[in-house]
């Protein structure tokens, strides 16, 4: 069989879609997989999409990148947060502003 790149197999090389994190699961689901660095800790629920879909800005301007899922989670638990400027070019940016308007701080304390 042929090698492709990293000396794997070209049947098994990941796709474009799996090297950017789309559809990657939960770290308690998938035994070990990573999550999305928006997701907090007490949070149980997982990742929805690309692990860096978005970027959210604290009001001290620390930048918070993550999922759909869980920057909509912290865009509705920051005090002061806002998406990144540049989110207004992303499809998704729309549907995270969304989300966090209809979701309570601390969503997963309240168990949504």
């Amino acid at each position: 069989m042929r090698q492709g790149g990293w000396g794997k197999p070209l049947a098994v090389r990941p796709s474009e879609r799996e090297r950017d994190g789309v559809g990657e699961m939960d770290a308690t689901a998938a035994g070990g997989a990573r999550r999305c660095a928006a997701a907090d800790e007490a949070d149980p629920t997982p990742c929805e999409g690309r692990r860096t879909a978005v970027t959210v800005l604290d009001r001290n301007g620390v930048q918070h990148t993550g999922c759909i899922h869980h920057t909509a989670r912290l865009l509705a638990s920051l005090e002061g947060a806002r998406l990144h400027p540049s989110a207004a070019a992303l499809p998704w940016a729309c549907e995270v502003y969304c989300r966090a308007a209809q979701l309570p701080p601390f969503a997963w304390q309240v168990g949504r």
